[in-house]
């Protein structure tokens, strides 16, 4: 096929670092708009019963999709939905169940770090969490439907869109760099955010974007982000600062300990217990990475000769 006058060789328009990154705030700044609006619609409906949760989330997965898709589309990639990340091959399946047993992972490490500066304990029924945002109770079956377009809605504009954009302009490092830090500050008026829920916030990002160059697709950076958030939820845990209550809900975990180790009404991204696990998640990540370079190295090699 040959390459389209005017484009990169993956279909990209040629365009130079300071347009990119005009059009990238630009994007960013009609998704957010978007959003806001959303988001106040829903919020004068019927907030106090907080059954706006799930139409709420499936509307703004369908318009962060559908304003990424429009863009890559724009910028004449060969196949829109391969650079948002979601095409669906043999291996997704597998790549979100990995990605689930590592987001999993992380929330067992987090409580295992309270524990030894702390104290853990399971209690019957529900936990009682006040000050953090009340996300109201919820069906499982509906939790899991939330957290799964949540986590999906968050993927596709962080890393469908402005990581892979932005790498592209500029490098792996600035893109990293940027991506992770816009993801951390949207959590900014979270209830608890301060400086270590930002640290910890920041390395969770970090985290995802060494997933998306592991596979090169959402769909491992999707099921970690989706189990970390939802088994905080099984456990009774807050999630950035927002409690959602299971129902049934026979068990919660319950915490105790200094702010600074447990995190508080923030949960354990909160504090230095997110904070382990998440270094703990990026050095297993780091190092799958590096195997995978030695492996193209080594391929590399054997196509020379």
């Amino acid at each position: 096929m040959n390459q389209t006058e005017g484009t990169s060789p993956t279909g990209e328009p040629g365009i130079g670092r300071g347009c990119g990154c005009l059009i990238t705030i630009a994007v960013f700044i009609v998704w957010f708009a978007g959003i806001a609006i959303i988001e106040t619609a829903f919020y004068f409906t019927d907030r106090p019963t907080y059954s706006y949760l799930f139409p709420l989330s499936a509307v703004e997965f369908l318009f962060t999709f559908g304003v990424v898709w429009v863009f890559w589309i724009m910028m004449r990639a060969h196949n829109p939905l391969g650079e948002l990340g979601l095409i669906p091959d043999r291996k997704s399946a597998l790549q979100f169940i990995n990605g689930l047993i590592l987001g999993a992972a992380g929330v067992g490490i987090a409580v295992a770090l309270i524990a030894m500066g702390g104290a853990v304990s399971i209690k019957k029924g529900h936990p009682s969490w006040p000050g953090s945002e009340y996300m109201g109770r919820k069906s499982w079956l509906l939790a899991i439907a939330i957290f799964l377009l949540y986590a999906v809605n968050e993927e596709i504009i962080m890393r469908g869109f402005l990581y892979p954009f932005i790498k592209r302009l500029l490098g792996f490092i600035p893109a990293l760099v940027t991506s992770t830090l816009v993801f951390t500050l949207m959590h900014l008026f979270n209830a608890g955010f301060s400086v270590i829920p930002f640290i910890d916030i920041f390395l969770a990002g970090v985290f995802l974007v060494l997933l998306r160059e592991l596979t090169g697709n959402l769909w491992l950076a999707w099921g970690a982000h989706f189990a970390w958030n939802f088994a905080l939820v099984v456990a009774g845990l807050p999630v950035s600062g927002n409690a959602m209550l299971l129902d049934p809900q026979p068990y919660h975990v319950a915490v105790s300990g200094p702010d600074w180790l447990t995190g508080g009404l923030f949960g354990p991204e909160g504090g230095l217990s997110g904070v382990g696990a998440d270094l703990f998640l990026i050095a297993i990540t780091a190092y799958l990475l590096y195997l995978k370079g030695k492996k193209e190295v080594r391929n590399s090699e054997i196509i020379d000769e």
